[in-house]
């Protein structure tokens, strides 16, 4: 017997941008800005069709850090 499967995509749109996604991705993204040290900030939106997390540079410090050193992509595990 097959059975095939239909997904409720309101559902999973809005459970894309529910309070707890919102939350989680939070402090995902503040745990990043947290290990990547002074002058990184992170913000939390809903635009388009997800919550999204924005870890940046936010000073001269950082900014000179992120890109001698690539910072943020060690810190999420992206760089050696």
């Amino acid at each position: 017997m097959t059975i095939k499967f239909q997904p409720n995509r309101g559902g999973i749109g809005a459970f894309l941008k529910s309070p707890e996604m919102q939350a989680n991705v939070g402090a995902r993204g503040a745990a990043a800005a947290t290990r990547a040290g002074s002058g990184f900030t992170s913000t939390v939106s809903t635009s388009g069709d997800r919550a999204k997390a924005r870890v940046e540079a936010k000073t001269k410090d950082a900014k000179r850090r992120q890109a001698r050193d690539h910072v943020l992509e060690r810190v999420i595990g992206g760089g050696g």
